[in-house]
């Protein structure tokens, strides 16, 4: 008898457990969406943006073309259906605020790049995110790929973004995906 009861705990218990469960998934809350325009080779071309954000960052990308992987410290977004001879993605990272490391860490990346092949540009500014100062960037290429770093410090943080594409790509899913880079840290609207 005393085992019945047990069991009928156990049970009762499991069942309580699954239906709470199923209440967590159905309450999920779906992402904030909005249209955003972006030029493209000339062309105004406009895509419902999602948000992406985490307790690092804010960004909003093309959810229709680029998979949001969460990443220590940000984000990857890469290209769902890629035909390209190579990645395309962007990675925005907040890698801590404007203290020397994070500074260094900057030129330690670039170090690394042209350890591994990659020819780099004379670093440059690029206007980034409205209310930011410029980030500071490299261009790089190997083998008909192109890498672009930036570093950006917003509100005393500082952020890496990263974009990787085939070099042919750069008009298109490069310009795509610097715009995606240049709505870090901007609220729903």
């Amino acid at each position: 008898m005393n085992t019945m009861k047990h069991m009928t705990r156990i049970l009762s218990l499991a069942l309580m457990l699954m239906l709470a469960l199923g209440a967590a998934q159905a309450v999920q809350v779906e992402a904030p969406t909005r249209t955003d325009t972006i030029l493209l080779e000339g062309q105004e071309e406009t895509y419902t943006a999602t948000q992406y954000a985490d307790e690092n960052l804010i960004v909003w990308y093309d959810a229709d073309n680029f998979a949001a992987q969460p990443i220590d410290g940000g984000v990857r977004l890469q290209l769902i259906e890629n035909a390209l001879p190579g990645e395309v993605a962007l990675e925005v990272l907040h890698v801590g605020d404007t203290q020397a490391p994070s500074v260094e860490r900057f030129a330690q990346e670039q170090a690394a790049m042209q350890q591994q092949g990659w020819v780099l540009s004379n670093p440059f500014d690029q206007p980034m995110v409205m209310g930011a100062d410029p980030a500071k960037g490299v261009l790089a290429t190997r083998d008909g790929q192109t890498m672009e770093l930036y570093q950006l410090i917003q509100n005393g943080m500082t952020y890496h973004i990263m974009l990787r594409y085939p070099t042919e790509a750069a008009e298109g899913w490069g310009a795509r995906m610097l715009h995606m880079a240049q709505t870090l840290n901007q609220r729903a609207e």
